[in-house]
């Protein structure tokens, strides 16, 4: 089932604008300390900034998934960043598949959180990482606009999407690329 985050009440707390990427899936910025997040229907967040890593107390009523990494522009990633990111994008799909609204976010929810939002749509898909860059970028303008994040990415194949739980309704609000719902059959 697809949950929706209250965007304008995020906003109101003095919170970067988060964007709703597909299904119970988000990306943003920083988020501010307090209750306010719960309150506005996240359950789950993972915090990608390197210099923003609060304590879960910071965010009662939310799971918390520390992935911190740095936003260089450069044609080598560190791989032991890789490997948090991609163990971030697991923990976020399988989440999201099981119903929970998860918010991924960065300093200003472009690159880090991008990276992390772009695998998680992959393993939520089994899209090509370009068909993933492209509405992570499409839903988030000036999401990914680190190059060799994005080209990272990119050149990552299809992929067999998660299982989704048997209890659950099938591809709950996935969207394609154009913003239209998949079809269980389309994933």
């Amino acid at each position: 089932m697809t949950r929706r985050i209250d965007i304008d009440r995020l906003v109101a707390d003095g919170f970067y604008k988060p964007s709703h990427i597909a299904g119970n899936l988000y990306q943003g910025g920083a988020p501010t300390i307090g209750p306010h997040l719960r309150a506005s229907g996240v359950d789950c967040l993972v915090l990608c900034a390197f210099g923003f890593q609060g304590p879960r107390e910071d965010f009662p009523g939310v799971e918390v998934h520390h992935a911190p990494g740095d936003d260089t522009d450069v044609d080598w990633i560190e791989p032991a960043t890789i490997a948090a990111w991609e163990a971030a994008a697991q923990w976020a799909a399988h989440r999201a598949v099981a119903g929970k609204t998860v918010l991924v976010t960065c300093q200003k929810g472009w690159n880090r959180s991008g990276f992390v939002t772009a695998l998680a749509l992959r393993l939520l898909t089994g899209w090509s990482g370009a068909k993933c860059v492209d509405l992570v970028q499409w839903r988030r303008p000036k999401a990914l606009c680190n190059k060799s994040f994005a080209r990272w990415i990119s050149k990552l194949p299809e992929c067999a999407p998660l299982p989704e739980p048997r209890a659950t309704a099938p591809a709950a609000g996935l969207l394609d690329a154009f913003g239209v719902p998949l079809a269980t059959g389309d994933r």
